[in-house]
């Protein structure tokens, strides 16, 4: 019977503990919560900011600007500034260009097709 008794105490005894262990909450359970907010809110502002348009279009700059955004030498760029062919300002020996006006530039600039015959 001692045994009995022994086995049956140890059942109540497990099962107590098995429910207080059900019962606790875990405790990395509020910084799991809080690393999902920090994920959502990391890809809230990631999104917001591919959606915004980073370049001003009334950024004002020299030849490097002008290489950025034509992609051309500055040799090319040097020679259709001499040929008046490209947007641009001069104020004493130094070139000037619109980020804006090279843009509607290099729009402009869209070939015609020819029939049949895609530029």
């Amino acid at each position: 019977m001692h045994l009995g008794c022994t086995l049956l105490t140890r059942i109540i005894f497990d099962t107590s503990i098995h429910k207080t262990m059900c019962q606790m909450s875990n405790p990395f359970e509020p910084i799991n919560a809080r690393l999902n907010n920090l994920e959502a809110l990391t890809l809230e502002v990631l999104q917001l900011l591919r959606n915004t348009n980073p370049t001003n279009t009334n950024e004002v700059g020299g030849i490097e600007l002008a290489r950025q955004v034509t992609r051309l030498s500055a040799a090319r760029i040097y020679t259709l500034v001499s040929e008046r062919a490209i947007p641009h300002k001069k104020r004493g020996n130094r070139l000037y260009f619109n980020r804006a006006e090279l843009l509607s530039w290099v729009e402009r600039g869209n070939r015609q097709e020819k029939k049949g015959v895609p530029a």
